[in-house]
C-alpha cells in the first residue's frame, strides 16, 4: 500500500495543504486564541478548585470501594472467560464456526443462511403479532438468502471481473515500479 500512486499523490497533497494552513492567518489566530485560553485556565481558580475536588474524591472511601468492586468484577470475568475457552475447544459450535471461516464462499454461505433464518423467524413472529415489521420485509430476507445460496459464491467472481469495482480497487493497488518510481 506504500507504493500506491493514488495514495502517494494524496499524501503529497495533504502535506502541501498542511504547510499552507500552518502559514495562514487562520492558523495563527487559532493558535493565539488556544494559547490564551490555556494560560487563562491554568491560572484560574476554577482549575484549582476542580483539582482539589478530584484529589478529595480519589482519596475517598467511596472511590476505593468502587475501584475494588470493578477490579473484582474484571478478575471474575477473566476467570469465566478462561473456563469458557477451555470448554469450547472442540465443541460443535467452534467446529461449525471453523467450517464457515474456511474461505470467503463459506463465510457468505453463513451470511445468507442467517438471512433465511431471520426472515423465517420474522414471519413466525408476524403470524403471532409479536413483530410489526412488514411481511414483505421478511419474505425479502428469505428470498435474498435463497438467491445467495443459489449463486453459491459467484458474486465474488462477478465483483472480481467488474470494470467499475476494479477501477476503485486499482486506486489502492501497489505499483510495480518499486520504491523509487518517481
Amino acid at each position: 500500500m506504500y507504493n500506491s500512486l493514488f495514495l502517494s499523490i494524496l499524501s503529497r497533497l495533504g502535506r502541501q495543504i498542511s504547510l499552507i494552513y500552518k502559514n495562514s492567518i487562520i492558523y495563527k489566530l487559532l493558535t493565539f486564541t488556544r494559547s490564551f485560553f490555556i494560560k487563562t485556565y491554568d491560572k484560574s481558580e476554577f482549575k484549582a478548585f476542580m483539582r482539589r475536588v478530584y484529589l478529595i474524591f480519589v482519596s475517598s472511601l467511596t472511590y476505593r470501594i468502587v475501584v475494588k468492586i470493578f477490579s473484582l468484577l474484571d478478575r471474575f470475568l477473566n476467570f469465566l472467560n478462561s473456563i469458557i475457552r477451555k470448554l469450547s475447544e472442540g465443541s460443535i459450535i467452534s467446529r461449525g464456526l471453523g467450517f464457515y471461516s474456511k474461505d470467503e464462499i463459506q463465510g457468505l454461505r453463513l451470511f445468507y443462511e442467517v438471512f433465511i433464518i431471520s426472515g423465517i423467524l420474522l414471519l413466525v413472529l408476524n403470524v403471532f403479532k409479536i413483530s410489526y415489521l412488514p411481511v414483505l420485509f421478511s419474505l425479502g430476507l428469505v428470498l435474498v438468502g435463497i438467491f445467495g445460496l443459489l449463486i453459491n459464491g459467484k458474486e465474488l467472481e462477478i465483483l472480481r471481473t467488474s470494470i467499475v469495482f476494479n477501477f476503485f480497487f486499482d486506486l489502492f493497488k501497489l505499483d510495480e515500479g518499486g520504491e523509487s518510481w518517481w
